[in-house]
């Protein structure tokens, strides 16, 4: 009796057996893949969290110092704390003093991180680039505004920012906006088709910035408007990234609340500063001093009393 129909059916279920087992195999190691990637962007997204967060509080930091690092002037009598720096529109680190920060269309560059009153390093994302930055006009430290207006909580912020989904979530009515924004533009990805070339113009930001419709993360207005800034990350339709941009956000109540607080320090200095002057023979001799009139600032003309 011939077998030969056995073994040729046992070679088609072996066959079949074998492409079944391939077949697994390709959608575990695409699992493996998958998760591999996600792991990847998570770690990422902790690198840029972290260096994102290191620059916002020097950021803070120098908001804070700004009266000690940049003493009273003749044609600026009043430097209060709350100023922030210019963006650096060269890539050396160093803010760019020749141009006005304040101008209605606003100036996005790399973050300050050499200015010697930053007290940072040459901070980087996940994807070796290094930081951008855009400042509000009411709160830069461009010196042709400082006499005429100061730093308290009626400042807001000229930033308008947007969720991924497009609508806005700080303005300078929502929780008095947003005075500065430090971003990680994360590796060169498409513009709407068109994609970044950063070897072409390493200072042109529209090869580190994206674009989400009419969004454009690369300028904006220092006014309040549409034309702000939108976080990432957000993906197509098809599920293809077309933002990476990663943000951090300086609001004006954080910078505001921390010119607070180098203002109170300054009146206890002061305080204590005239205590140690007028020491005496006798206990009676160390005194508060009297509080001037209410309308007499003459004794404060570096920080504001408002």
């Amino acid at each position: 009796m011939k077998t030969y129909p056995l073994r040729s059916q046992s070679g088609y279920a072996l066959l079949l057996t074998l492409l079944a087992l391939m077949a697994l195999g390709g959608v575990v190691l695409a699992g493996f893949s998958q998760e591999a990637r996600q792991q990847v962007e998570h770690e990422r997204f902790l690198h840029n969290k972290r260096v994102l967060e290191e620059a916002k509080q020097a950021l803070l930091m120098y908001a804070y110092n700004y009266p000690l690092n940049n003493p009273v002037l003749a044609d600026n009598p009043r430097r209060g704390p709350g100023r922030l720096p210019c963006p650096d529109t060269s890539n050396n680190g160093s803010p760019n003093a020749t141009f006005d920060c304040e101008n209605v269309t606003g100036v996005v560059g790399r973050f300050p991180w050499n200015d010697p009153d930053m007290n940072l390093y040459d901070i980087r994302d996940a994807s070796g680039e290094r930081l951008w930055y855009a400042v509000s006009e009411n709160f830069a430290n461009n010196r042709s505004t400082l006499a005429a207006d100061v730093i308290n909580s009626a400042t807001t912020g000229t930033i308008t920012m947007h969720d991924q989904g497009g609508n806005i979530i700080y303005d300078n009515v929502v929780n008095n906006g947003v005075a500065a924004v430090i971003i990680a533009p994360g590796p060169e990805i498409d513009r709407n088709g068109t994609p970044q070339n950063r070897a072409a113009d390493i200072n042109n930001p529209i090869h580190f910035l994206d674009l989400f419709g009419a969004l454009d993360n690369s300028d904006f207005d220092n006014a309040p408007s549409a034309n702000g800034f939108v976080l990432g990350p957000i993906f197509d339709a098809n599920g293809d990234i077309i933002v990476n941009d990663q943000m951090i956000l300086v609001t004006a109540d954080e910078v505001t609340a921390m010119a607070e607080k180098a203002t109170l320090e300054a009146y206890r200095q002061a305080i204590d500063d005239y205590q140690q002057a007028i020491w005496g023979a006798t206990v009676d001799d160390y005194r508060y001093p009297w509080m001037n009139a209410h309308a007499d600032i003459t004794d404060l003309n570096i920080y504001d009393t408002k």
